[in-house]
């Protein structure tokens, strides 16, 4: 596996893996992302920004992670343990349904914080949906501390838990 800057030439790839993911998280009782979210304008500003990394197995997209500077204005009301350093932002992070619990979140995890890392970040802050609890699970295992939790959609689903690592 090797993981790559995303081109817009991935654009349908990437588009058919969120779709996918939204169709089995919406099966399991999940409505954290739908139809309407991530969106094909979302994932081409990702792409076209440089923020998207997708990993590849035999040229075939198995996952993406956005990564950026960038956080949630909803995260200003969080007690963030990093507050003056360089923050790096997790964000839109899918494994193809295929590929799913076979290490590839993990590696786009590694990946992230090598990135952030030689870009000099000192902190990477995300969130994940509190019904995603192998998101949380995983965070929590890489070192990732819980630091509360925020409303997206004007609080029309439940609330993302935020996590923040200090490098």
């Amino acid at each position: 596996m090797e993981i790559v800057q995303a081109s817009i030439s991935d654009l349908k790839e990437i588009m058919c893996l969120i779709k996918n993911c939204v169709k089995k998280m919406n099966e399991e009782g999940s409505n954290q992302w739908d139809e309407s979210y991530p969106n094909e304008q979302v994932i081409k500003e990702d792409i076209s920004s440089g923020y998207l990394f997708a990993a590849k197995f035999n040229d075939k997209i198995i996952g993406i992670v956005v990564l950026n500077h960038i956080e949630a204005k909803e995260y200003s009301d969080i007690n963030w343990t990093d507050s003056q350093g360089k923050i790096m932002v997790i964000h839109r992070m899918a494994v193809d349904i295929h590929w799913q619990r076979k290490g590839v979140a993990k590696a786009l995890m590694c990946f992230s914080e090598n990135f952030a890392r030689n870009n000099k970040f000192t902190s990477i802050r995300t969130d994940t949906y509190i019904e995603n609890e192998k998101m949380q699970s995983m965070f929590k295992n890489l070192g990732y501390k819980k630091v509360g939790q925020v409303f997206f959609n004007n609080g029309k689903i439940k609330p993302f838990i935020c996590f923040e690592k200090v490098l």
